[in-house]
This record gives C-alpha cells, sequence and structure tokens, in this order.
C-alpha cells in the first residue's frame, strides 16, 4: 500500500495561486521555502543551486488526508483549473 503524506504541485505563478485557493477556503503549504541549503542554521555556505531556488519558488502542497471526500477533492480540483484558466485569459 502507497501512503502519500504530500501532494505537491508546480506553478510559476505559486503565490497568487494559493491567494485564489485560500480565498476559496483551501488551505496549502509552501514547502521547501526557503530551499534548504538557503537555511541559516545549516551552515552550507554561499552555494548557488539555480534550479532549486527556481522550483521552491513554485512548489505548492495541496491537501491531502484520509478522510477528504471525493466532493472535496473535485472543488481543489476544480479551484485550480478556475485559476489557471484566468491566468491564461488575463
Amino acid at each position: 500500500h502507497d501512503i502519500f503524506n504530500s501532494y505537491v504541485i508546480c506553478h510559476p505563478q505559486r503565490d497568487a495561486l494559493a491567494a485564489h485557493l485560500r480565498d476559496r477556503g483551501i488551505e496549502t503549504f509552501s514547502h521547501w521555502w526557503p530551499p534548504v541549503h538557503q537555511h541559516v542554521g545549516l551552515n552550507l555556505g554561499h552555494c548557488h543551486l539555480p534550479v532549486t531556488e527556481a522550483l521552491s519558488a513554485q512548489v505548492l502542497s495541496l491537501p491531502i488526508y484520509p478522510e477528504m471526500s471525493d466532493p472535496q477533492v473535485e472543488y481543489v480540483i476544480e479551484a485550480i483549473i478556475e485559476f489557471c484558466q484566468s491566468t491564461e485569459k488575463g
């Protein structure tokens, strides 16, 4: 059996998408921000990882939990589609 504790997507307008979902009562989380190599306590020096830095600004964790109903899943999907369609037009 597979166990999923995160459902992560990437979007170039991550913060705007997160705000759109929040306005619809959908909680999200931005994992990996700042990127791990930039955390102050890790003292990894001044390394520059451009792909990691770019992706960390785009990743967004969507809600996922065992009690999530099919209508709740559909609601999240519809809200994401709504956002993507509105940004394509604008």
